[in-house]
């Protein structure tokens, strides 16, 4: 209410200018009751690279070797953080490993004999292995087309990914009732498995992660048909 030109009272209406919220990592929410301007709340972060990265997504680490880093809400001035989190290294890797066969790929020991890249040339029948993918050969061995983002790949090594190998015989032959023979084969397969979350980079600089089903154990089952 403001005294106009004339003496009197008029009621004179202004508009409340919401200021920009103070950092692009921030947004503004909706006014509560009573409210003009809803408050600004911090939900990405600023990642290594310079990119906004949304609250929870992790990846691997530019700046620190054989870590993730994940982006999480914090009580400081930006609101954010950026926490490193250290690899961890499958279990049995180098179990039952001869010293000379140790290698790491810096930030895990795994075992390097033949047997990671090959079928041993003297195999039981019916054997079938759990072993470990060699780091180096992890590189680009996951790609998807993602419908917003584009082509996703991982551009980076991942320690402990396992794979089944061997060799499985197929059945004899059994003569059946409908004159006809019929055979049983079998496959070197995973038998149990646990899921774990591969990280890939997409062509417009975001970053996802995958499922995979990384085989615990392996056995000769019957294939797929």
């Amino acid at each position: 209410c403001e005294k106009d030109d004339k003496g009197g009272l008029s009621i004179v209406h202004q508009q409340t200018k919401c200021e920009e919220c103070p950092f692009e990592t921030t947004i503004r929410r909706p006014p509560g009751p009573g409210e003009c301007c809803g408050k600004c709340e911090t939900v990405a972060c600023i990642g290594e690279d310079g990119f906004k990265v949304p609250f929870g997504e992790q990846s691997i680490s530019k700046n620190k070797s054989c870590h993730y880093v994940k982006c999480l809400p914090s009580n400081g001035e930006l609101g954010y953080e950026l926490k490193y989190i250290p690899f961890e290294c499958m279990d049995n890797l180098i179990e039952g490993c001869s010293e000379e066969h140790i290698k790491s790929d810096g930030c895990c020991k795994y075992c390097d004999t033949n047997i990671t890249t090959e079928v041993p040339p003297i195999v039981t029948p019916s054997k079938c292995f759990r072993i470990p993918i060699i780091p180096s050969n992890s590189d680009g061995m996951f790609s998807v087309n993602h419908p917003v983002h584009g082509l996703c790949r991982n551009e980076n090594e991942i320690p402990g990914l396992f794979k089944c190998l061997g060799n499985c015989l197929e059945h004899d032959p059994v003569f059946t009732s409908e004159n006809t023979f019929e055979s049983t084969c079998t496959c070197c397969k995973p038998s149990s498995s646990k899921q774990i979350m591969i990280p890939l980079q997409c062509k417009d600089g975001m970053n996802i992660n995958i499922p995979f089903n990384n085989p615990v154990q392996c056995e000769c089952s019957t294939c797929a048909v």
